[in-house]
């Protein structure tokens, strides 16, 4: 997932998420698609998890380690660090921006 992520900031290092109108940010819902939306769902989407993706947004906003868990993500790093990125990029940074923070943070 970190590389998946790390691939797409890296071709689109500009994208921001923007929420439109949504009441809470979501991996697949709302403007979405290569460039725009959230990164972290760009990535599971690519990956091929488009339905864990999916399924996360109609259980509504969740705490992101719940998704992780779903993931199998177990790493206390890797989590920080996708959770730097996700928090970042909900922030308005850029999506170069959201991973250059979580590597600051987390080591990359």
């Amino acid at each position: 997932m970190i590389s998946e992520v790390r691939r797409i900031a890296k071709e689109y290092p500009n994208a921001v998420y923007s929420m439109d109108n949504l009441v809470f940010c979501c991996y697949t819902k709302g403007k979405c698609g290569p460039g725009f939306g959230c990164l972290l769902g760009q990535a599971m989407q690519s990956a091929g998890l488009r339905h864990i993706a999916n399924q996360a947004d109609e259980q509504g906003e969740k705490a992101i380690s719940e998704l992780f868990n779903v993931l199998n993500i177990h790493n206390a790093n890797d989590r920080m660090w996708l959770s730097d990125v996700q928090g970042q990029q909900d922030r308005g940074a850029t999506w170069e921006e959201a991973v250059k923070f979580a590597d600051s943070q987390i080591g990359g």
